[in-house]
């Protein structure tokens, strides 16, 4: 995945993640096609609490994703990831990232040896 999150927030003492989406004119959301976005978001926690684990008041333990609708008068759709779902999310993104390592490993090494062997001394 790529990208960045848009925000961290401080509510009651824990540290929530913020992402925001853009849904196109007349399209809805619809939970059940979710996981993409909510394994973004997973992946983005796991990188912010192992990269500012010094600068966090709290580690990220929640995280919501807010939709934005073109449409006149339609609200934002808040699709909130609560602790638990957000710790089940992490394993199922380390599951990814084990498989997808697992089947281009021969191709980064070579990619690391073809690096080392170009670099002059």
């Amino acid at each position: 995945y790529a990208g960045s999150a848009d925000a961290l927030m401080c509510v009651k003492g824990e540290t929530v993640l913020i992402d925001y989406k853009t849904k196109r004119l007349g399209k809805n959301v619809y939970k059940q096609y979710l996981l993409k976005q909510k394994l973004q978001m997973a992946a983005y926690a796991m990188a912010i609490n192992a990269v500012y684990v010094q600068q966090l008041a709290a580690p990220v333990t929640r995280a919501s994703l807010l939709f934005a609708h073109p449409d006149q008068g339609r609200a934002v759709t808040v699709v909130k990831i609560d602790a638990i779902e957000l710790i089940d999310l992490q394993a199922q993104w380390v599951g990814l990232l084990g498989k997808w390592y697992e089947q281009n490993s021969s191709a980064l090494i070579h990619c690391q040896s073809a690096v080392s062997v170009a670099e002059p001394a």
